[in-house]
């Protein structure tokens, strides 16, 4: 699913998949420990990652 979404190329539109990406890293993923309600109890550790990857990527292309 990983290299799915590295794979992945969307134009036009903005999308999540940075924060499904994210989610594949999540410790909570990793070791299988995950239901419906995932999202509620790391969601903010992954929205975190997300906008920390952003800025170091837009750094970057500076």
């Amino acid at each position: 699913m990983r290299a799915a979404l590295e794979e992945m190329t969307v134009e036009g539109i903005k999308t999540n998949l940075n924060f499904l990406y994210l989610i594949m890293f999540s410790p909570g993923f990793i070791t299988g420990s995950y239901n419906t309600s995932f999202l509620k109890k790391h969601g903010d550790l992954i929205l975190k990652w997300d906008k920390e990857s952003r800025r170091k990527i837009k750094k970057d292309e500076e």
